[in-house]
């Protein structure tokens, strides 16, 4: 498992072994965390290509109101232009409650 700070590995600890767990700090601040971290993950799935445009949607957390016929009214919009490659995504906190 790899986290952020003390501050996340303190709530592992009683679950795993040292060896388990690593703390390699934040990404925004650390030029070696970056580099690890790029070594980590896996090659990109997406295909880059210059003729066509990438929009990402993020979602709300889902404790907040969606009006999902909006969404779908935006992503049918979207799909409908040429060369458009779409990607939706969860909010990156809404598998988990931090308490």
């Amino acid at each position: 498992m790899v986290v952020p700070n003390e501050l996340c590995a303190v709530r592992f600890r009683p679950f795993m072994t040292e060896s388990q767990l690593a703390v390699l700090g934040s990404p925004r601040y650390c030029e070696a965390w970056l580099k690890v971290l790029s070594a980590l993950m896996p090659p990109s799935p997406l295909i880059r290509s210059d003729s066509k445009l990438m929009i990402v949607m993020f979602l709300r957390k889902a404790n907040f109101t969606t009006f999902w016929e909006e969404v779908g009214e935006v992503v049918h919009m979207l799909a409908g232009f040429p060369d458009v490659e779409l990607i939706i995504k969860p909010h990156t906190r809404s598998g988990w409650k931090q308490s």
